[in-house]
């Protein structure tokens, strides 16, 4: 497994929510930035985007590249 990659998801993530609670409304505000609708848009959208520009067989072997960062190398 690479270190580097799970740390720098979790860095990037804990940025933003560090980010979101340091202003003035601190916890509080941290629910104004989850709009579900939203994400369903913009996650279906990109997905509709990506199948609609590649065949098939390129879109499910996208999906099993997410986890190639993740994954411990054989030479």
């Amino acid at each position: 497994m690479d270190i580097a990659s799970l740390l720098g998801v979790i860095i990037g993530l804990a940025m933003v929510i560090f980010g979101i609670v340091t202003g003035d409304g601190g916890f509080s505000l941290l629910g104004n930035f989850i709009d579900i609708p939203s994400i369903i848009i913009t996650i279906g959208g990109s997905l509709s985007s990506l199948l609609s520009s590649n065949k098939l067989s390129g879109f499910i072997a996208g999906f099993k590249s997410f986890a190639l960062p993740f994954k411990e190398k054989s030479y």
